[in-house]
């Protein structure tokens, strides 16, 4: 996986940040953009869950900040990554209100059903990290998008190089 550093002029603001015409999942080449909204908060906020629930929230709250960037994405793996999204909801939600109806009902061992709702769980997290990107705040307040593909990572670097000074990138193995 790699991360590209990309800083956006207005945090609530759409912007199309210097990027290459490549899906940043896929690595083909593409027209598409999608619009991502949301608050990224530093990867170092994520340790302070040691400290409890609140203490995280706090800190994950008071540290981030909002984005509102249009990035390349294929419109068929932003569907892929949606469709599935929707499937582990359904398969979630299905497990807890047939454990409920069942536990009413009487039958025996209605947890069991709940395992349904593990396996809703298990995919929304297996679909976010292999069909989604991430996206968190850097050292110096710049934003920077993870799980992105290398050829994507490839690309912004190599457009970093001839343009775009605001946008590098890094590969992680």
């Amino acid at each position: 996986m790699a991360t590209v550093l990309i800083s956006p002029p207005a945090p609530d603001v759409p912007t199309e940040p210097p990027l290459p015409a490549v899906c940043l999942k896929t690595g083909v080449p593409t027209g598409d953009r999608v619009r991502v909204r949301g608050r990224a908060a530093p990867s170092w906020a994520g340790a302070t869950i040691v400290f409890g629930l609140v203490a995280w929230l706090f800190v994950s709250s008071a540290s981030s900040r909002s984005y509102d960037i249009l990035v390349p994405f294929r419109a068929e793996a932003w569907q892929r990554y949606r469709t599935l999204r929707r499937a582990a909801s359904v398969t979630f939600w299905a497990g807890i209100v047939l454990a409920g109806v069942v536990g009413v009902a009487g039958a025996s061992a209605p947890w069991m059903l709940l395992l349904l709702s593990v396996v809703g769980l298990a995919m929304f997290v297996v679909n976010d990290w292999r069909n989604s990107f991430g996206v968190r705040l850097g050292r110096d307040g710049a934003l920077v998008l993870t799980r992105v593909h290398r050829d994507f990572a490839a690309a912004a670097e190599g457009r970093q190089d001839q343009s775009a000074p605001s946008a590098r990138s890094s590969k992680i193995s």
